[in-house]
């Protein structure tokens, strides 16, 4: 169903109309059905080399059928080398989670084929002129707190900025209950901590550079720093910043 809606959806973003049912019948998988449909009945009809764009992608990761999902667009980039269709067609895909701590297989993954574009923490300049556009919901040393709490995460700082300038919290508030599961970043501390939680090896790796401030490079080291987790500073692998350190000592029992 998910296919089906997904197919029919593009179709209506481009004008076309549907034929939905001549494509899905047969015993082809429903994976085969959607590209078939997209590769012969869609990108025929449009005039010219054009761009899928999906934004919120990270939606997806809580699927059953996440893997299917993704390994599928992967084929699709996979077969732009020889199928003139979806040489036509680029995938843009955007999201607020780094994928890598979720995709299993990194053949399956369509994340690690192509250009990754990765927004780089603010700056105390540009915190700054984020506050302004905000109407200015800090002061000067509260911004400097901030910093020290998220250390310019783009999204934990807008995410503060927001809430004091809309009133769902105050500038107090949001520091005095930065780690707490119903605080201001609660929603996505708890995010992150139930993926880690699903992956016992992912959670043991944490857990370990909590403790001893090192780990080794492989797999697990690599999804953690890809997730924006964690990061090498000098010698050493720390958590990101002050609010991940506090936040899964805690909830890993460190």
């Amino acid at each position: 169903n998910f296919l089906i809606e997904f197919c029919l959806m593009i179709g209506d973003a481009l004008g076309l109309p549907e034929e939905i049912d001549p494509y899905w019948q047969g015993r082809r998988t429903n994976i085969m059905k959607c590209s078939r449909y997209l590769s012969e009945h869609i990108i025929p009809q449009v005039d010219g080399p054009f761009i899928l764009a999906m934004d919120e992608v990270e939606r997806m990761l809580t699927s059953p059928f996440q893997t299917n999902f993704f390994g599928m667009l992967r084929t699709w980039h996979n077969n732009r080398a020889y199928d003139q269709n979806f040489a036509n067609m680029s995938l843009f895909l955007s999201s607020s989670t780094e994928p890598y701590l979720f995709i299993d297989n990194p053949n399956q993954s369509p994340f690690n084929v192509a250009e990754v574009f990765t927004l780089q923490d603010f700056t105390r300049s540009e915190v700054e002129e984020l506050n302004q556009r905000h109407n200015t919901p800090l002061d000067q040393q509260q911004l400097d707190e901030l910093m020290a709490w998220v250390g310019g995460h783009p999204f934990l700082t807008r995410l503060a900025l927001y809430q004091v300038a809309t009133g769902k919290t105050d500038p107090e508030s949001l520091f005095t209950q930065a780690t707490d599961d119903n605080g201001p970043f609660g929603d996505h501390l708890r995010h992150y901590l139930l993926r880690v939680l699903q992956k016992p090896d992912l959670k043991q790796a944490l857990a370990r550079i909590c403790r001893e401030h090192r780990y080794e490079e492989n797999q697990m080291f690599h999804r953690l720093k890809g997730a924006g987790l964690v990061m090498e500073v000098g010698q050493q692998v720390v958590l990101r910043n002050r609010l991940y350190t506090r936040y899964f000592e805690e909830h890993l029992n460190v």
